[in-house]
């Protein structure tokens, strides 16, 4: 269990007890035994490094057809929706989004600067953070890329380069720790 002093050096939010049913489109769900709203990614990865291994962890963006037990969540809720929601075009039609930014903000961004592939994003109610985690669309995670990740000395990056291995090793090398995802888009007419 983390230790209370923690929670001087974080910025974002801990609510304990938190129901979940404020928090999801169904509006149904009992209580978490802790929700956690980060203040941004690096608040994030302080959260994360002193965490247990062995704590139940769920990952809330916007909470679309999400349903939760009446009798809760006896882990760590880390919420995303309103935080984690960078979202920049870089060289080399790389898209760096954060695990909180809506699926549609994404595929509005890369239609209006002319990128093709992200299209199917616009139907995904929820975030990025959530399209990764249920495996939305199959085929899109290919183009995943390492970004920023944390260790021991917080943030660092780590040089883009295509992934091998299996969609879960995508995804873990890809989100992480630090709530951040890269991948590659191609010029078009979307």
């Amino acid at each position: 269990m983390m230790a209370l002093q923690l929670q001087d050096e974080l910025r974002g939010e801990i609510l304990l007890g938190e129901p979940l049913s404020r928090h999801t489109s169904w509006r149904v769900g009992g209580p978490a035994r802790r929700f956690y709203r980060p203040a941004d990614s690096d608040d994030l990865l302080v959260f994360l490094r002193e965490l247990s291994p062995d704590e139940p962890l769920l990952w809330l963006g916007l909470g679309s057809n999400l349903l939760v037990r009446d009798g809760g969540f006896d882990g760590t809720v880390i919420a995303t929706r309103g935080r984690l929601e960078g979202l920049e075009l870089t060289g080399d039609h790389l898209l760096r989004a954060e695990a909180g930014v809506a699926c549609a903000k994404v595929a509005r961004m890369a239609a209006r600067q002319g990128l093709v592939g992200s299209e199917f994003l616009a139907g995904i109610p929820g975030t990025l953070g959530g399209a990764l985690a249920m495996n939305a669309g199959a085929w899109w995670w290919r183009d995943l890329e390492p970004g920023p990740t944390g260790g021991d000395r917080g943030p660092t990056r780590q040089a883009a380069r295509p992934l091998a291995g299996g969609l879960r090793d995508r995804l873990q090398a890809c989100a992480g720790a630090t709530g951040r995802v890269v991948y590659r888009r191609n010029p078009g007419t979307p």
